[in-house]
């Protein structure tokens, strides 16, 4: 028989193997009547992935990707969509209506691209697939768990995160670093033959960020004050142009804007003055805090000044100042939230 025949004849028969497996990975066999392919079918509501079906549906994803047929993209996307919609079964004790899965083709496999819909929280989509809010934050670098609609997640279809590869990365080193399992990380991407590549997303299984990775990490901050028990005492700064009497809240106040290349005029009296007295002489004095403004509050008879040293994203600030908690001549830096500065002025 000729080369080519036999070429030909080996296609064939490899083609209706696919065909005869497809055919008969897409019937519902939950249905009675109604034999849908799988992917109409997974938009029913009352519709139920097999164990027999699932598995079947990745051969056929696999044989159409070994000998890579043009179909392999719709074939990968039908057994991506019904093991997810078999862990969904797994995991609810009722039906969830149509879940909501856009074209994941360009994804590595069991990664789900999914849009929000009006009204849904994060913990609304965490319970429906089975994940922690913190995973779906880290697997999309947010900071918070606000969302709204048409925003596109990306979510691991198993609980873990999705990292993405970088240069020199190995599994074995991802995997220690990262708290998921080498073996795991292989099996659920396909890794076997492809490797890692460098900007691939992959799902990490059971897999968390360190601390410094987070998206909602915040830095310490370096202070250039001298701890003494639970306060700090002032540096020695050059108090040759500091018209305040030392000790005071308004000498400190002074001095640091001096020392950090922004000084403020004298004449100024005492603290609760401050705002008034810079704002008439154009220095923009408003209630929004940030790094090295002068906060101004009305505490006690002669009021309180200080510097904001730092600005958080949940609203919290940190603040230095001398003559406050620590007492007299001595500095103090603290974290302030808004319900208590929300009433201060900001000289900035």
């Amino acid at each position: 028989m000729k080369p080519r025949v036999v070429q030909f004849l080996k296609y064939f028969f490899a083609f209706a193997a696919i065909i005869g497996l497809v055919f008969a990975g897409s019937i519902n066999k939950t249905a009675d009547s109604s034999e849908l392919p799988i992917m109409l079918a997974i938009s029913d509501s009352n519709y139920s992935v097999s164990v027999d079906q699932l598995s079947e549906l990745y051969i056929v994803a696999e044989i159409a990707n070994n000998v890579n047929l043009e179909s392999s993209n719709y074939l990968n996307m039908d057994y991506i969509s019904a093991q997810t919609q078999y862990s969904i079964n797994q995991t609810t004790s009722s039906k969830i209506e149509k879940v909501n899965i856009v074209d994941t083709s360009h994804l590595s496999r069991g990664i789900i691209e999914y849009t929000v819909e009006d009204g849904e929280s994060m913990e609304d989509i965490a319970e429906r697939f089975g994940l922690t809010t913190d995973q779906i934050r880290w697997s999309n670098n947010l900071k918070t768990t606000d969302l709204d609609e048409g925003d596109v997640l990306y979510l691991p279809s198993t609980p873990g995160i999705i990292y993405t590869v970088k240069d020199d990365d190995e599994i074995d080193s991802i995997a220690d670093k990262y708290d998921s399992d080498e073996e795991q990380i292989v099996a659920y991407n396909d890794l076997e033959t492809s490797g890692l590549v460098s900007g691939a997303r992959i799902i990490l299984p059971g897999g968390s960020l360190p601390e410094t990775e987070r998206p909602e990490y915040v830095a310490p901050k370096k202070t250039t004050t001298t701890s003494t028990s639970s306060y700090s005492s002032t540096r020695l700064y050059s108090t040759s142009s500091n018209p305040m009497p030392y000790g005071w809240c308004t000498w400190y106040a002074w001095q640091w804007r001096y020392d950090h290349d922004d000084p403020l005029p004298g004449g100024l009296g005492n603290a609760r003055y401050w705002a008034g007295q810079l704002a008439s002489r154009g220095y923009t004095v408003d209630r929004t805090p940030s790094y090295g403004a002068v906060f101004v509050s009305q505490a006690g008879y002669y009021g309180h000044v200080g510097i904001v040293t730092n600005v958080y994203d949940d609203g919290t600030i940190e603040i230095t100042d001398m003559n406050g908690r620590a007492g007299w001549g001595r500095v103090d830096v603290r974290d302030v939230d808004s319900s208590e500065w929300g009433s201060w002025q900001f000289v900035h």
